[in-house]
């Protein structure tokens, strides 16, 4: 059976960098975000990347029937550049068994490992404003000397609630001042289903006032270790990182980085 063509491929005066940057976003405009429960979207990780079908969660999304979590965001991403020959993987950091954790891609690029991140949707830069690595943001982190950008772009997304599955939680929150002026601005789909339209970007979702992700894990960092901004977060590696060919072989490389870094499990407890 012939590969399906990619869903995107690289311009002709497009170059590997700009071509991620570019995947980044498609995906975190295409990618609804939300509460809807989807057995495909809900269970997608127990999918290999081999057999992940990339244009069926596209038509979920466009069809108002499912959302993206971060790591179905990351694995649709990994896959797209995939396709286009790029090796890519996802990497899973934050507090294990708890809602604080997340998941970004890694892009090798020249034996670097370059972080994106579809679902909030930036790319990680350095002061100078070049890609930042994951092994020299470690080596940083590890030496009290980080100093990273979040890429500005914005692109527009819906988020997708179903208020019939509502955990009471989740109910109470959207009952909110803040989330009510989100909720004036919903669109009925179909049923108990609602959309609204929202901005996606690291400062959109860090000003953000509904739910804010990233102030909420810097709060964690900040109460359960020595760590205080988000991008620190990515030294809490869990999980294994998973996608192109060698992936066995980057996780183990990512590993020994971390062990061989004793400041960085020195300042994980208070």
């Amino acid at each position: 059976m012939l590969p399906s063509a990619p869903l995107l491929s690289i311009g002709i005066t497009e170059d590997t960098l700009q071509f991620v940057d570019r995947v980044r976003a498609y995906v975190a405009q295409n990618a609804d975000l939300g509460l809807m429960e989807n057995q495909f979207c809900d269970t997608f990780a127990n999918v290999s990347i081999e057999e992940f079908n990339e244009n069926r969660f596209l038509s979920i999304f466009q069809g108002d029937s499912g959302t993206a979590s971060c790591g179905l965001a990351g694995q649709l991403m990994v896959k797209i550049l995939m396709q286009n020959g790029i090796d890519a993987y996802t990497y899973n950091f934050g507090f294990e068994n708890t809602m604080f954790t997340h998941i970004v891609v890694l892009m090798k690029h020249r034996e670097r490992y370059l972080i994106y991140d579809p679902f909030i949707n930036y790319t990680l830069l350095d002061a100078a404003g070049n890609n930042m690595d994951l092994q020299r943001l470690l080596l940083q982190i590890a030496g009290d000397s980080v100093q990273v950008k979040f890429s500005r772009d914005t692109v527009q997304t819906d988020i997708l609630v179903d208020r019939e599955n509502l955990s009471p939680t989740i109910r109470e929150l959207l009952q909110s001042k803040d989330c009510l002026e989100i909720s004036d601005h919903a669109t009925h789909v179909r049923d108990s289903v609602f959309k609204v339209p929202m901005l996606r970007c690291f400062d959109c979702e860090s000003d953000g006032r509904c739910f804010r992700f990233v102030p909420l894990f810097e709060r964690q960092l900040s109460t359960k270790t020595r760590f205080t901004q988000f991008h620190e977060g990515l030294a809490f590696k869990i999980n294994e990182i998973y996608g192109a060919a060698d992936h066995a072989r980057v996780n183990a490389m990512v590993d020994s980085l971390i062990a061989s870094l004793p400041e960085l499990e020195s300042r994980k407890g208070l």
